[in-house]
């Protein structure tokens, strides 16, 4: 009897493991099934969600306008004066640019120079798609030379407007940057603006 009684302990042990070990396997198992039973959160859908980027679901965009050469290489002809902070632009500046968006439903966030924005696909909690590089004021025109985030990137685009007739004149595309109008009027020259790539802006 002394002999058997260590080896039915060890068996009662080892039964009661086993019993444990199953109990928590089953615990386990029962824990992710729940967990798939139950309905997935919704990713939050805010201005800047895949879903929602921008205007109740659909990222708003700016077609390029073409033109001939010899009208696009004297867009910039004559004195501007120049605005570095989006709200500096003047208001019949900014109406007709916002307006000019499809969807066109509400105003266009821009983010100052130097200010965060939606320079990735790897999207930004709060910061806008474009950013401002500067704008310029002229009595009848007015241009916004700005940056695009997102895929194609660096993307820059030159959007000009006539205050006069309110309504937009023209908008090209490119991969480079300038500092100044004098810059952007070499570009114009050189050719370094697309204006027939349809929503890119």
């Amino acid at each position: 009897m002394q002999t058997w009684a260590p080896l039915k302990s060890g068996k009662i042990l080892f039964r009661a493991g086993v019993v444990v070990l199953g109990v928590f396997v089953a615990a386990a198992i029962g824990y992710k099934v729940a967990l798939r039973g139950k309905p997935v959160p919704p990713m939050p859908v805010g201005r800047l969600s895949r879903q929602n980027p921008e205007h109740g679901g659909e990222r708003a965009v700016l077609d390029t306008m073409s033109s001939s050469s010899i009208e696009r290489n004297h867009v910039l002809d004559g004195s501007f004066t120049i605005i570095r902070l989006t709200g500096e632009i003047a208001k019949g500046c900014r109406d007709i640019f916002d307006s000019s968006f499809v969807p066109g439903s509400g105003p266009i966030e821009l983010a100052d120079p130097g200010e965060l924005f939606q320079f990735s696909d790897a999207l930004i909690e709060g910061a806008p798609f474009r950013r401002l590089e500067f704008a310029g004021m002229a009595p009848n025109k007015c241009f916004i030379y700005y940056q695009h985030g997102g895929t194609m990137y660096p993307r820059f685009c030159l959007a000009l407007m006539d205050n006069s007739n309110r309504k937009m004149l023209w908008v090209g595309v490119a991969a480079k940057h300038a500092a100044n109008v004098q810059e952007l009027r070499k570009m114009l020259l050189r050719g370094d603006f697309a204006d027939n790539n349809g929503p890119t802006c």
